[in-house]
């Protein structure tokens, strides 16, 4: 298995990912409640029900309302997949908040062996998050957050691709967001994408 996709929202509940033959597993979900809910819930089972061979997750994406997850469901998703190398993000919400607790969860250091990297999913390369409402302080962040993941030990990432609802920013938004903080995050990563 080398990747999952699992998407929550009004009208889809699905799991899917792939088989070590190249097919793929689709796992459709039924509600019985609200569908709030059920993206941390989702999250919280991926350990289980990938846990015959979680080393071998390597992409992980997630579609949904990020920002209604506990900062402790991304934990326990990044202390069960270490060797993830790319993270896909859709906030799913026209306008919503950047999911900061994803961030804060890729920089905090969790207890490693003596000598290696003492950030959760050392070997990311790939962070792709698209679909927030756009700010500054957003571009801090996620400057902020590579720093800690280079001090932590963690590779430099290869791709960072930022796509944020630029609908939603005002003009002088786009401009201080853009001229104080893209070209910083530009040395941070070996390849950045923005749109």
């Amino acid at each position: 298995m080398h990747s999952a996709y699992l998407c929550v929202g009004a009208t889809t509940n699905e799991l899917n990912w792939e088989l070590p033959s190249g097919s793929f597993c689709v796992l459709g979900l039924r509600r019985a409640a609200p569908w709030d809910g059920w993206l941390e819930r989702g999250l919280r089972q991926l350990p289980a029900l990938f846990s015959f061979d979680a080393t071998q997750l390597r992409s992980l994406t997630v579609s949904g309302s990020l920002n209604a997850v506990s900062p402790e469901a991304w934990d326990l998703v990044f202390d069960a997949f270490p060797a993830l190398d790319a993270l896909i993000l859709d906030v799913k919400l026209k306008g919503g908040a950047f999911p900061t607790v994803i961030t804060h969860s890729l920089s905090a250091t969790s207890s490693g062996e003596e000598g290696e990297p003492c950030v959760r999913c050392p070997a990311l390369a790939t962070l792709d998050i698209e679909g927030w409402r756009g700010t500054q302080t957003d571009a801090e962040d996620i400057l902020a957050c590579l720093q800690a993941r280079a001090a932590g030990g963690a590779r430099k990432l290869v791709s960072l691709i930022l796509g944020p609802d630029f609908a939603t920013l005002e003009d002088e938004e786009l401009g201080d967001m853009c001229a104080d903080h893209w070209q910083e995050l530009c040395r941070s990563v070996e390849h950045f994408e923005h749109w």
